[in-house]
């Protein structure tokens, strides 16, 4: 009698309460030998037993399908799920009960956009052309062709929208500077810090743009 035919065994001389007590914690059973005791439970008629075990087989193997994804594969998932018209909170239970943090992958996504941004920036300033910052970009942060393009897309959106924040700011702050000198009126130490941060805007807007 081999291990398998001994469960068999086993399961058939157990009582009703006993088969059902084996299923409320599905997780302490040995996966081989599921189909065994839901065989069993089927036989004495506790057909609703042996389906929360069907359910929970169901469950197992899609939590091992997560866990067998990569963290790229994982944000791709979510990336589709949300894409779909999933609810953020629905994809985080669903991962949450796998042990997946699915606010962490989008944060560490997230991080390494702005570090790859911030890296592109360095490397303009540095001198680099469009090939140059595209090999360093593959050999130090794995990104690739594609991906590299959509960053420097993004960096001069973020270009445009520092101009525009900078410019606005700036002529704002140097009318309102303006009818309180004409008035007799003095400039507080915040507005010509507020000043600078407009100032800087432009400066970062222009270097984004940098060619």
């Amino acid at each position: 009698m081999n291990n398998l035919e001994r469960f068999n065994e086993i399961y058939n001389k157990m009582t009703p309460e006993e088969l059902t007590g084996l299923t409320l914690r599905p997780q302490d059973l040995r996966l081989e030998v599921i189909p065994i005791l839901q065989q069993e439970l089927i036989n004495r008629r506790l057909n609703k037993e042996a389906m929360s075990l069907t359910n929970f087989l169901v469950s197992t193997k899609e939590k091992s399908r997560f866990n067998d994804l990569s963290v790229d594969e994982l944000k791709q998932l979510v990336k589709e799920r949300l894409e779909s018209g999933e609810s953020i909170e629905s994809i985080k239970i669903d991962l949450n009960d796998d042990g997946i943090n699915v606010y962490n992958l989008i944060t560490d996504e997230v991080k390494l956009k702005e570090k790859a941004l911030d890296y592109i920036m360095h490397l303009k300033e540095e001198g680099l052309d469009e090939n140059e910052i595209d090999t360093k970009l593959q050999d130090t942060l794995s990104i690739g062709k594609e991906d590299s393009e959509m960053l420097k897309v993004q960096l001069r959106k973020n270009g445009k929208y520092n101009l525009i924040f900078g410019y606005s700011i700036t002529a704002i702050l140097l009318l309102v500077m303006m009818v309180s000198l004409s008035v007799g009126g003095s400039i507080s130490i915040g507005t010509i810090i507020v000043l600078a941060l407009g100032v800087w805007r432009i400066y970062r807007g222009y270097e984004q743009l940098k060619k």
